[in-house]
């Protein structure tokens, strides 16, 4: 089956693991991005108890390494959260588009129930346009 090389023909038909490889990095890197932009008020929280606290005790000095910490521990689960809902939300797309789960080859019109490209067997299920087993 000849490819077509267009962008937006790969992205609309699933016929690009490379693509989908790109927008799953993408995904990885802005979720943790985004976890933290969610969790910096809590490291502003820390940061400011932290200098109150070490005032109160005397002490002039302090060290942000602590702080830093104190927000991956809070960050680290959020990314991991944000990920996997995007991987299952590319893993839906996949199957919506008649992609191979595993390598995200088109199997549109695959008769042999097994992915041509890694050799993965074709899951059955029903086309919402026309109700027939793909």
């Amino acid at each position: 089956m000849p490819r077509n090389h267009s962008r937006l023909q790969w992205t609309l038909s699933g016929a690009s693991p490379d693509l989908d490889e790109k927008i799953h990095w993408v995904a990885v890197f802005l979720s943790f991005i985004v976890a933290c932009v969610l969790f910096w008020p809590i490291w502003a929280l820390v940061t400011i108890v932290t200098f109150a606290v070490s005032d109160a005790l005397g002490y002039r000095s302090f060290s942000v390494d602590a702080v830093f910490w104190i927000a991956l521990l809070f960050a680290f689960p959020a990314a991991i959260f944000i990920w996997r809902f995007a991987y299952g939300f590319f893993k839906r797309q996949r199957e919506t588009r008649g992609g191979c789960l595993n390598c995200g080859y088109n199997l549109t019109g695959n008769t042999s129930g097994v992915c041509p490209e890694c050799g993965t067997p074709a899951v059955n299920r029903v086309d919402s346009a026309g109700g027939d087993s793909v």
